[in-house]
Order: structure tokens, then C-alpha cells, then sequence
């Protein structure tokens, strides 16, 4: 038994000097500036595209904002010539919300809703950090 524990011990003892001690190959140097060389010509279009992709974005964005007629909504909102949409919206909510009949309260809600987000950022920065 302790025959195959020392014979265990040597080969993780071997293993730990390989890793340690990576193996030196003659055209490193050359095999590291070919991928430098890729990299930064790939960089370049790859900027190209995300430049592209963003003004592409940002036509799209002022084609919308300009179909749906947003600059006069707030035009008309500023001037108070249509109905306040937060106040439509709480009233709303008020009339379909069934909170009364919970054991709680709507703090109870907003705490747990809350906590879950906290949860979840944690959780996410967890696993950017693993990875």
C-alpha cells in the first residue's frame, strides 16, 4: 500500500517539474510575433465592423425616433396637453395590484425584489470573475 502511495507521490512529483519547467521551442519568437502580426490586423477590421454596425444603429435609432413623432409626444407632454402617463400608470396598478389581500405589505415585496437583485449581481460577478 505504501509501495503505491511513494510510486504516486513520484509521479505527481514528476508532473508538478514538467509543468514547471515548460519545454523551450526554437521558433517561439517567430511563432509569437505571426500571431501578434494576425492580431493586429484582424484589430483593424474588427474596428471597422463595430464602426459600421454603430452608425448602422444609429440611423435605425433616428429613423424611429422620428416615425413615431417622439420629439412632438414630449413637446405635447411638456406642455401639458395630454394626460400624465405615471399617473395613468399608478392608478393602474393601484386597480389590478391585489396587495391588500397578502399577509404582507408592498415593503415586503420591494425588500424581496431587491434582495434578488443584490443575488444576482453577486452571482453574476461570481462567474466573470471564474471565468
Amino acid at each position: 500500500m505504501s509501495e503505491n502511495g511513494q510510486e504516486f507521490r513520484d509521479f505527481e512529483a514528476q508532473l508538478v517539474q514538467m509543468f514547471d519547467d515548460p519545454p523551450v521551442f526554437v521558433d517561439s519568437h517567430g511563432f509569437a510575433s505571426s500571431v501578434m502580426q494576425r492580431l493586429d490586423r484582424s484589430w483593424q477590421v474588427r474596428s471597422l465592423v463595430i464602426g459600421a454596425t454603430g452608425l448602422l444603429g444609429g440611423v435605425i435609432a433616428v429613423s424611429q425616433i422620428m416615425a413615431n413623432n417622439l420629439i412632438g409626444q414630449i413637446e405635447a407632454l411638456s406642455l401639458g396637453t395630454k394626460p400624465h402617463l405615471l399617473r395613468h400608470l399608478i392608478q393602474s396598478v393601484e386597480s389590478h395590484l391585489v396587495l391588500p389581500s397578502l399577509p404582507f405589505g408592498g415593503e415586503g415585496l420591494w425588500m424581496s425584489a431587491g434582495l434578488a437583485g443584490l443575488a444576482l449581481v453577486f452571482a453574476l460577478t461570481r462567474a466573470i470573475e471564474e471565468y
